[in-house]
């Protein structure tokens, strides 16, 4: 549930972000709200942002075991991925995808349980932590 509560928190206040920059705010998060009573473990969960008809969509969902280290290299309890595209891709059949994994971690100072989602592109290999500044680079691409 944290995972999801995350993620869904990166991108509201990604939204938020980018409509205060705007003189006329036009970015959307689906769902607007969202929280931990929201999240069902088995079932996809699905958020889109749409910047006119530019759309980022993140799906995840929980792993079948506790966790796992099948398609990522730091063990993971949601798995999923951040689909890109507009008009024109969709036009050429082009969808752009990342994976996205939530990653637990505990904090060696106090003890305390924490997470990071992280994203894997499989056609470059290259790996970060899913930030605001990956969501607007994500976005860049179909402007």
């Amino acid at each position: 549930m944290r995972g999801a509560v995350e993620l869904h928190g990166l991108c509201h206040s990604f939204i938020a972000a980018l409509n205060e920059k705007l003189s006329l705010p036009s970015v959307e998060l689906d769902p607007f709200e969202y929280s931990a009573a929201h999240y069902t473990d088995g079932v996809p969960a699905l958020f889109q942002i749409n910047l006119r008809g530019r759309l980022l969509q993140l799906e995840f969902e929980a792993t079948e075991e506790l966790s796992s280290r099948e398609d990522f290299r730091k063990p993971y309890v949601l798995f999923g991925a951040v689909r890109s595209f507009n008009q024109e891709l969709l036009d050429h059949n082009t969808i752009g995808e990342k994976a996205i994994f939530y990653c637990p971690e505990t904090d060696g100072k106090n003890g305390e349980d924490a997470g990071h989602w992280h994203y894997f592109d499989s056609r470059t290999y290259r790996t970060g932590l899913v930030t605001q500044d990956f969501l607007v680079t994500e976005l860049h691409h179909l402007l």
